[in-house]
């Protein structure tokens, strides 16, 4: 395990380069982790376009800001989780990080269950946190409950999972969470299109397909931690309120920035829906945030692995060690970034193409790619 390699406080620390292995494995892991979420819903956006039609894409896409509302309440967690963990990991505690990762499971599989029921209950305030003024487009309201329906299915399945993910690449878990994510994306591939041809679900077809991949990949990352041959394992044993303190506290700062990001796709929503004279303004925006997504991806990928290794450099008082983990992840992150920035911007006609039924969406898309460019690269 790459914590291993890390030197103790008493000791000369060994050469930073001997990091760069660990950080390479874990930050293509997590970036992998990031992608998975925004691949399925990807995938949706694209079989939805081509086979349902401009409303039912346009329905869909105003649900954005639910899925980021989703990862800002699992974040907590996820984020908290896994710095504890690598702490505790760092000092030998492996009974102290099991119940850590324990309690952040189980918690974030009950919040997963309060917004399943905030969604059968009142699915219209739900909409309505989005961003989305229900009054202005009626004819996508069908489409975005729909799609609602199905996908709140799999929240559980999907929330543990931010949770799960950075504890099994610190569990030299990489092989199987890859392999999960390539299930998950041909699972939701394939229910897609039995959607749309077989059993002509709409929309909510369509979400339900990405539940199914969703529980498909979670049970998969599960049976890891059944097995005890592992450092972290499920079991009612480790379950303990006693870290609940300590996890939030590291959790909630990563709040700020992923609270600042979720208001501004909200506010984004609203206005795109306000000011659009036709639902293909608002694909338009939607075909944007759908690349975009994958744009975040690589910063925040890289900001999870710098997580998982900060807290066993911390523990070991390995001042040389930190600095070099935050200046090479840093220098990487920008260059990742800048890089696929570069391929969306020249790349935009050809990819907006991919919604081949919005032939004249394409000048709109390119134009918020192009302009929305430097803004994005900023954020990350």
């Amino acid at each position: 395990m790459c914590a291993s390699q890390s030197p103790s406080s008493d000791r000369e620390p060994k050469p930073p380069t001997t990091s760069r292995p660990c950080i390479a494995r874990r930050r293509s892991s997590l970036i992998f982790t990031e992608l998975t979420g925004v691949v399925a819903v990807l995938i949706d956006g694209i079989v939805t376009s081509r086979f349902l039609g401009s409303d039912a894409y346009s329905g869909i896409s105003l649900l954005a800001p639910f899925s980021s509302l989703v990862l800002l309440v699992a974040g907590i967690f996820s984020t908290g989780c896994s710095i504890v963990c690598s702490q505790f990991v760092g000092q030998g505690k492996r009974a102290e990080a099991n119940e850590a990762f324990n309690l952040s499971s189980l918690l974030t599989v009950l919040l997963s269950v309060v917004v399943i029921v905030a969604c059968v209950a009142v699915p219209s305030f739900v909409l309505q946190l989005c961003g989305v003024p229900l009054g202005k487009y009626p004819e996508l309201n069908p489409h975005m409950y729909g799609y609602l329906d199905g996908y709140k299915v799999g929240l559980p399945a999907f929330m543990l999972a931010q949770v799960i993910a950075p504890i099994l690449v610190m569990d030299n878990g990489k092989g199987l969470f890859s392999t999960s994510s390539i299930f998950l994306c041909a699972v939701d591939i394939a229910c897609d299109l039995l959607n749309a041809f077989v059993f002509h679900g709409g929309t909510f077809g369509m979400g339900l397909a990405t539940s199914i991949s969703y529980w498909v990949q979670a049970i998969m990352l599960i049976t890891h931690f059944v097995r005890p041959k592992h450092l972290f394992r499920y079991s009612l044993k480790y379950m303990s309120l006693r870290h609940l303190g300590v996890v939030l506290g590291n959790g909630t700062p990563a709040l700020v920035k992923k609270l600042s990001t979720t208001a501004k796709e909200i506010i984004t929503n609203y206005l795109n829906i306000m000011v659009a004279l036709t639902t293909v303004a608002i694909a338009a925006r939607g075909i944007q945030s759908d690349f975009m997504q994958i744009f975040y991806c690589i910063p925040t990928g890289m900001g999870r692995a710098l997580v998982t290794m900060v807290g066993i450099y911390y523990s070991s008082n390995d001042l040389k060690g930190l600095r070099f983990l935050y200046s090479y992840a840093l220098r990487l992150g920008v260059l990742l970034s800048a890089g696929t920035a570069a391929i969306i911007l020249l790349a935009a006609p050809l990819l907006a193409g991919i919604y081949t039924w919005l032939w004249n969406a394409r000048g709109p898309t390119t134009f918020a790619w192009t302009t929305a460019w430097t803004s994005d690269r900023q954020s990350s």
